[in-house]
């Protein structure tokens, strides 16, 4: 978890470089990946293809067309082919979200899904670590994952406190370079949900 989490920081692209860690930026990661994992091959050597799995850039959770509901999001993880959460720390975007303030910070934000939370969050804490959208029709939460990987599962947490029923009816799907979907699901209303994306094998 120590290892993926700096290694996750340090190549995200989207966080400032010469910032440190505790300010926003991942300088401090950088400096402990490549000073001790570069040797490491996992951490050094890019995913390789893999035809048999869907190879996306983007995860994306939305609603079906014409259903008005708060999309309330404590955790997603994407794996990758070699077991790394890809998700983490990634830059993220929505077009609808739930304005609450606590001590004039706001506590709803996107990238409280992918900070590397992986349980199911609340009940005093639902709004200042989940994601919240506001009741729209047509809301949509994603994450850029900043380079295309070959996806081999999904996790999904649910809001922890109440109102799972929420959750039930999301679309959670993996979309291409091109936004165009290579994998999707459904989701229940379960607190945690685990979704592998290689094919099924049957045996006729």
């Amino acid at each position: 978890d120590y290892f993926n989490a700096s290694y996750q920081r340090a190549t995200n692209t989207g966080l400032n470089a010469n910032i440190p860690d505790s300010q926003g930026g991942r300088a401090e990661s950088i400096a402990r990946c490549y000073s001790r994992l570069s040797e490491i091959p996992i951490y050094s050597i890019p995913p390789s293809p893999d035809a048999s799995l869907p190879n996306s850039r983007f995860c994306r959770v939305r609603y079906p067309a014409g259903r008005r509901e708060f999309i309330q999001i404590a955790q997603i993880a994407v794996y990758d082919n070699r077991g790394i959460n890809i998700a983490r720390g990634k830059r993220t975007s929505t077009n609808s979200l739930y304005q609450f303030r606590r001590n004039g910070q706001l506590t709803s934000d996107p990238a409280n899904a992918v900070n590397g939370q992986l349980y199911a969050k609340g009940p005093a804490e639902e709004f200042g670590r989940l994601y919240t959208s506001n009741y729209d029709f047509n809301a949509f939460w994603m994450v850029d994952l900043g380079e295309t990987y070959p996806v081999s599962s999904v996790e999904f947490y649910n809001r922890g406190d109440c109102c799972q029923f929420r959750a039930s009816g999301l679309i959670l799907e993996l979309l291409d370079k091109d936004s165009r979907p290579v994998w999707s699901t459904t989701l229940t209303g379960a607190m945690v949900q685990k979704f592998s994306t290689a094919p099924k094998m049957f045996n006729i």
